[in-house]
């Protein structure tokens, strides 16, 4: 049914995961509690429950496992854990889509009541070898949740073939190792007990199963019959088969250690009966039962497994175990990290790989950084930054403490000082989208003025009048600030009274300017990011006045990567839409690998490209000095522009320069 692939790496998932998942080793525990880290958990969640809802064709929630995940699945959510080994994100996708099969097709009110459905003759077939009541359920049950296991995964796997490679990599993780692949062919558990029947059961998809090892075993496999599995339409018939299997079983084995096998269930814990494998049962751990004293029967081999190799074989025995009893281990997440990963999933995050090409760069020296640490780089990218994160405490750039009372006084004035400078700013921008109207009058044709009326009786037919709409297209304005470590201090400060000024002065033009705001640096001295922090066209004025004075420095400059990750928000220039972009910052790009005179270029590149795509720059140099900065004039060239943040006339000036310019 399935196919093996030994090589251990992530081949169909590599393509939409950003990169490798490394969490956490403890529960409950994130160690990378940075953007990166909480995004690289969102991303999963999001990719994982588009799969499920793909292949089920329902919107069944696929959750991270959290403190409050106390028992197995549902039948109406799908868990996975918060850590993904190396490797092994395939088989977590394989995990995933399989625990959502079972919510698809298993009948979970048929295995509440699993033992009600086992028949008399079955129960005093088992009481005939010592078999329990206790110990003829969890073999109904386990055995069950293996043939139900083989016939949902057929359907999917037959279903949906695109997805086979999750479903392989899961096989081959639990089913196709190679101690247990050994372990078919050794001189172990070829003995009619119970474990040998259960492991050979197992592993009949195993290339190496052999059916000749245990007496009954062929006519056992002849009964769940895994290539004809589709057969089976439902749980109930999956039942009817388990319970033919052992049946089988009861001829074949000899007295049963009544005393030994319930030990055993009793170590495995309360297994859930709804074969809800991969989901959150915590339980006690499960114990394989070996004799090492049993005798093999005729069909044994002269393959011996050495002592570390058999205890290999009984770890690998457990995890099966585990697995088809919904007690797999998952990393647990708090309430905390869980509210951040939904925040950041719910506010569209994503990461751009930006990757510059030194030979595409205009550049007449190169320094040794430029050159030799050049890589791509990850820019994670917010796309709305609401107050419940700045709460939170989930980004570094949001002092999470300012509702408490520790806001930073200088960004509170800020604020006002920008409001109110705003109020004035708005009285003296001219907006191109304003509305003009000229008036021609003696015109031979149009709409008759009034006014000259009387003068038709002297012969004068001119007494139309002419009036002509000159309207020009929407405005957008995106304002991009620089919150990295050099900016503290009053320059930061100086930049927010600049832009809460600005978004006050748009706010009254009724809507014919819109404006975008975004801050961006690095976050833990990890990959840069941007963050869309307000935007006139789904947030009011309020969030300015309540987010702005929350804002804080941290961080390095990583300016043009930053503005090539978000160059598709920036909406071009049209004859309907007119779109200018205002930078504010302090001096040159820095960040690991990408500094001097490179790094510039490529900024002034990104700048370019901004031009080309019709869309005004303006880039204001926040200092606290007239200090000029030839770097930034590289950079911005005629767009740059030293100005005096507590001066109107600097802002309204230079703003009606960009916005007055022409296309």
């Amino acid at each position: 049914m399935l196919t093996k692939t030994k090589k251990k790496s992530n081949q169909h998932s590599n393509f939409w995961m950003v990169d490798k998942f490394d969490v956490s080793q403890y529960d409950n525990l994130v160690v990378d509690r940075s953007i990166k880290g909480y995004m690289k958990l969102a991303t999963m969640q999001r990719s994982i429950a588009d799969f499920v809802r793909i292949v089920t064709r329902k919107s069944i929630p696929v959750e991270f496992s959290s403190d409050k995940d106390i028992s197995a699945t549902d039948g109406k959510r799908v868990i996975i854990s918060a850590k993904i080994e190396d490797g092994d994100l395939d088989s977590t996708v394989g995990l995933a889509l399989h625990e959502a099969s079972h919510i698809l097709l298993s009948d979970y009110k048929l295995l509440t009541i699993l033992p009600n459905s086992i028949p008399d003759e079955i129960t005093k077939a088992g009481e005939k070898k010592g078999s329990t009541n206790k110990i003829t359920e969890y073999l109904v049950k386990n055995i069950l949740n293996w043939i139900e296991d083989r016939r949902i995964d057929r359907f999917l796997y037959t279903e949906a073939p695109g997805y086979r490679g999750y479903y392989d990599a899961l096989y081959n993780r639990y089913f196709h190792s190679d101690i247990v692949t050994k372990g078919l062919e050794s001189d172990e558990l070829r003995t009619e007990d119970i474990n040998s029947y259960m492991y050979r059961i197992t592993n009949l998809l195993n290339s190496k199963s052999d059916l000749n090892a245990l007496n009954g075993l062929k006519e056992i496999s002849d009964i769940i019959s895994v290539k004809t599995i589709d057969r089976l339409r439902d749980t109930g018939q999956a039942l009817n088969a388990t319970l033919e299997v052992l049946e089988v079983i009861f001829k074949c084995i000899d007295k049963i250690d009544t005393e030994k096998m319930e030990q055993q269930i009793d170590s495995e814990g309360d297994g859930d009966p709804t074969t809800g494998d991969g989901s959150q049962g915590e339980g006690k751990e499960g114990k394989f039962v070996y004799d090492p004293n049993a005798k093999p029967s005729k069909n044994a081999k002269t393959i011996t497994l050495t002592k570390e190799e058999l205890k290999e074989l009984i770890e690998a025995i457990e995890k099966q175990k585990k697995f088809m009893n919904g007690k797999i281990q998952k990393v647990k997440l708090s309430g905390e990290d869980l509210q951040k990963i939904k925040q950041l999933s719910d506010s569209g995050t994503e990461i751009k790989k930006i990757k510059i090409n030194p030979d595409d760069v205009e550049s007449e020296v190169r320094d040794y950084d430029s050159i030799y640490n050049l890589r791509e780089y990850n820019v994670t990218v917010i796309k709305r930054v609401t107050m419940e994160m700045v709460k939170s405490g989930t980004f570094l750039f949001l002092n999470k403490h300012a509702f408490n009372g520790y806001a930073d006084s200088s960004h509170q004035e800020a604020v006002i000082d920008g409001i109110r400078l705003g109020k004035q700013l708005g009285r003296k921008l001219q907006i191109r989208n304003e509305e003009r109207l000229t008036k021609y009058t003696r015109k031979e044709t149009g709409k008759i003025d009034k006014r000259l009326l009387a003068e038709l009786g002297f012969g004068n037919v001119g007494v139309f009048q002419q009036t002509f709409v000159e309207m020009y297209a929407d405005a957008i304005l995106h304002m991009s600030i620089d919150v990295s470590g050099s900016m503290s201090g009053k320059k930061l400060a100086n930049a927010i009274k600049v832009v809460a000024a600005v978004c006050q002065a748009a706010s009254m033009t009724n809507g014919n300017l819109d404006v975008v705001v975004d801050v961006r640096s690095t976050e833990r001295d990890d990959d840069p990011f941007v963050a869309i922090i307000y935007d006139s066209r789904v947030d009011k004025m309020m969030k300015v006045k309540q987010l702005f004075p929350c804002l804080q420095t941290s961080g390095t400059t990583p300016e043009g990567l930053c503005f090539a990750a978000i160059q598709e928000l920036i909406s071009s220039s049209t004859h309907q839409l007119h779109s200018y972009f205002l930078n504010l910052s302090d001096g040159e790009p820095y960040f690991e690998g990408y500094s001097g005179t490179l790094a510039a270029h490529h900024t002034r590149g990104e700048v370019h490209k901004m031009r080309q795509r019709g869309i005004n720059v303006l880039s204001y140099f926040i200092s606290n000095s007239n200090y000029h900065h030839d770097q930034f004039d590289l950079m911005y060239g005629k767009s740059a522009a030293y100005i005096n943040p507590d001066s109107l006339m600097d802002i309204a000036r230079t703003l009606n320069k960009m916005f007055l310019a022409k296309d």
